[in-house]
């Protein structure tokens, strides 16, 4: 998948097509969750994450990757106070048509404005075409 395709991103705001703003100082909250919606459910095996350029903006130390139903503790990705993409996998892929990304308001290196994002890029794979489903349908045979 390419950064901000194949779903929407439900609770991001002031997207002009290059980069969102996750929220709005005055209405701050405790995770600052992004509700990924993708258009069938997906094999989520990683994450990779492009912030703001503008080093005047906040970026986001640290996230967890999970579905609103089920919470992956070990689904914690860290990354640097670097501006180009980084990218990191998941300790537990999972299958899933909605995807939340939590970071912790306290997980945010200095910065004035909104913390924010050029893109979120999820990476995997639909579930009928990953090795395990492939491996079952030559058992099968």
């Amino acid at each position: 998948m390419s950064f901000n395709s194949n779903f929407a991103a439900g609770n991001a705001i002031n997207d002009n097509g290059e980069e969102w703003a996750i929220l709005e100082p005055d209405k701050l909250q405790e995770p600052i969750t992004i509700t990924l919606h993708l258009s069938e459910p997906w094999l989520i095996k990683a994450l990779a994450i492009a912030h703001r350029t503008d080093v005047r903006y906040p970026a986001f130390k640290q996230c967890y990757v999970q579905t609103p139903s089920e919470q992956f503790p070990t689904n914690e990705l860290t990354f640097t106070q670097d501006r180009g993409v980084q990218s990191a996998m998941l300790q537990v892929p999972f299958t899933s048509q909605e995807v939340q990304v939590l970071f912790s308001q306290e997980e945010v290196f200095a910065g004035e404005g909104t913390p924010g994002l050029r893109g979120i890029m999820l990476l995997g794979c639909k579930p009928s075409d990953s090795p395990a489903s492939q491996s079952g349908k030559r058992q099968a045979r």
